[in-house]
Order: C-alpha cells, then sequence, then structure tokens
C-alpha cells in the first residue's frame, strides 16, 4: 500500500494494493474511492465551466449486464435536524430551465407523501398540492383528459371523471361497471342514467334529465325537502 502523510504522521491518503484510494481514511474497502470527512464541509466539490458543448457536473452510470440491481446515483442523508436526499438549488425558472428532468420513459417511484407548491404535504395524502392542477391530453379522436378514482389496486370499485371531449363538458362514469352515470353537455344540460337525490340540495331542478323510465325527465327524487331559491318545497 502507499501512504501520504501529514508532518505529524497521520496518513491523509492511500491507494491499496487493490488500487483503491481512501482520502481520510486508511481504510477505502471495495470502494475504488472513499472519501471520509468527520468535520462539517463538503466531501466532493466538482466544477465543470466549459462554454461550449455539454458539462456534466456528476455522472454516474451503471450497467452492469446479469447485476441483481444498477443504481446510477445513490443518496443518503440522516441523523441532523433537517435531512435532504437531494437538494437542488437551480437553475432559475425559465421556460428551457429544469430543477428535475427525466428523459427516461421509466416509470417513477416515491415511497413517501408529494408536495407540490408545499414542504409540508399533509399526512395521508400521497400528494398534496397547494395551486392549479392542470390535465390535458392530445391523442385527438374525441379523447379527454380523465381522473380515475380506486379504492382497491385491483381495479373494483372504480370510477373516472373526464372533462372536456367533443360532446361533453364532464362526464362522471362507474369503469368498474362500464357505464356512464352523470355527463354534462356542451350546452349546460347535466344527464343522470338513474334517478336524482337531491335530498336538500337547492337549485338543481332546471336542466336534468334522467334515464330512469320511471322518473320523467326534469324530475328530481326527494326524500327530505329541496330549496329552491329562498322556499322550501316539501317533496
Amino acid at each position: 500500500d502507499l501512504f501520504t502523510a501529514s508532518a505529524s504522521g497521520t496518513p491523509k491518503f492511500v491507494i491499496t494494493n487493490a488500487g483503491n484510494v481512501g482520502i481520510g481514511t486508511t481504510s477505502p474497502g471495495s470502494a475504488k474511492l472513499n472519501i471520509q470527512q468527520t468535520s462539517s464541509g463538503t466531501g466532493v466539490y466538482s466544477v465543470v465551466s466549459g462554454t461550449t458543448g455539454n458539462n456534466y457536473g456528476v455522472d454516474g452510470e451503471a450497467s452492469g449486464t446479469g447485476a441483481t440491481t444498477n443504481t446510477g446515483l445513490y443518496a443518503y442523508a440522516t441523523g441532523a435536524t433537517t435531512n435532504y436526499g437531494v437538494q437542488i438549488v437551480g437553475p432559475a425558472a425559465g421556460a428551457n430551465n429544469y430543477a428535475l428532468y427525466s428523459s427516461a420513459a421509466a416509470q417513477s417511484y416515491f415511497a413517501g407523501n408529494v408536495g407540490i407548491g408545499t414542504a409540508s404535504p399533509l399526512a395521508g395524502n400521497a400528494l398534496d398540492v397547494n395551486g392549479n392542477i392542470r390535465a390535458y391530453t392530445t391523442g385527438g379522436g374525441g379523447n379527454a383528459a380523465h381522473i380515475t378514482f380506486e379504492s382497491t389496486t385491483t381495479y373494483a370499485n372504480k370510477w373516472q371523471w373526464e372533462v372536456g371531449n367533443a360532446n361533453t363538458k364532464a362526464i362522471l362514469a362507474d369503469m368498474t361497471a362500464g357505464s356512464q352515470k352523470v355527463s354534462v353537455s356542451t350546452a349546460g344540460v347535466m344527464n343522470v342514467a338513474g334517478a336524482v337525490n337531491a335530498n336538500t340540495t337547492p337549485d338543481i331542478a332546471e336542466g336534468i334529465v334522467t334515464s330512469d323510465p320511471s322518473i320523467n325527465a326534469g324530475d328530481i327524487v326527494a326524500p327530505d325537502k329541496i330549496g329552491l331559491g329562498e322556499e322550501e318545497v316539501d317533496s
């Protein structure tokens, strides 16, 4: 092994017989480069400032054929009052600037809750958004952007809320049964597959069409009372 030492004789740098390098340690183990530091500061600092071509501050690649797992970049943080596995402090907002950019077609996985516009996503919410959400599709052919709600991972009890296809403004469908339950046309007419249970909900008497043969178009089934304007009407 090759060692370099300070004036006090304490080893600072070592190259083992296996060709592994240790900085701040004399035992780099199986790592080709092992850097250890016990004081606060930066373990590795890289600056690349070329004025042409592409610059990469850190380029990590793992591509072992037949390996159990390949991880291009592994980050771990623990023990402090606040810990960041990965912290991104730039670039500034801009049309061609991305704090995090994935050009891979592979899926992404997050074990913890995700906050967008908030650093404190509410417990029990896998996604907590502070701000507006935009959903759209470019598929054409009358396709509409939609959100699917499921109570299990086996696609049972699945409902879909669809917005903006060629003929309607909104659709609520029971995807498990394969049937459309509620839709609102571009003219603003609400179509309901079955009776409408208004209960005490006011101001929904107009513009409702139901496919239940026992209910006339525009009828509302209300077990209690419904409010129309400022008055209550017995059902």
